[in-house]
């Protein structure tokens, strides 16, 4: 595959430096991930979450749950080369508004957002890793304040397509201070 992309550079830019090329191609799949031990440790909820994986497509539709919930989008190298990972991008909620959208309906409307560029940085996540990208989801009782839940998750996670969503606070504070220029 590399070797895929940097013919693929040398052909369209042959007067330009291959490496130099190649790190531009690179630098959109570029993303920052803070793994914080100690934020992890710091249970996000008492409540139990039961999460279930579906590849992201429109096949598996008919699979997720029809009621509301927490999930995130990770992107997983799911190869017999390579050990089990997964790099958390997102995470959200949907059940808590007047709408009561279930996670089936933010599923389609994702799938909705891959094809338009109305929600770019999602867009870019959907479409960037469209062959390994995952939801992962678990149903919520109506009793689970969700946005509560979203919170303390993303605050635990700090997922890179969700930093404008961190809660205000020490966290969100110490975030971007590290994320200055």
């Amino acid at each position: 595959m590399a070797k895929e992309i940097i013919d693929l550079v040398k052909s369209s830019i042959p007067s330009m430096d291959v490496e130099v090329e190649l790190a531009h191609v690179l630098e959109i799949f570029n993303k920052s991930f803070l793994l914080a031990p100690v934020l992890w440790k710091n249970k996000p909820t008492r409540v139990n979450l039961d999460w279930k994986e579906y590849k992201f497509n429109l096949k598996n539709i008919e699979k997720i749950p029809d009621q509301r919930g927490v999930y995130m989008f990770v992107v997983s190298c799911k190869s017999s080369w390579a050990a089990p990972n997964n790099y958390i991008m997102y995470v959200g909620e949907t059940g808590n508004d007047k709408k009561n959208r279930t996670l089936k309906v933010r599923y389609k409307e994702y799938l909705r957002d891959q094809k338009t560029s109305k929600r770019k940085a999602i867009n870019e996540m959907l479409n960037l890793w469209k062959d390994d990208i995952f939801f992962v989801c678990s149903k919520v009782a109506v009793s689970t304040d969700l946005k509560k839940l979203e919170a303390r998750l993303i605050e635990c996670l700090i997922p890179p397509y969700c930093e404008g969503d961190i809660p205000v606070g020490e966290i969100k504070k110490a975030v971007n201070v590290l994320r200055r220029p």
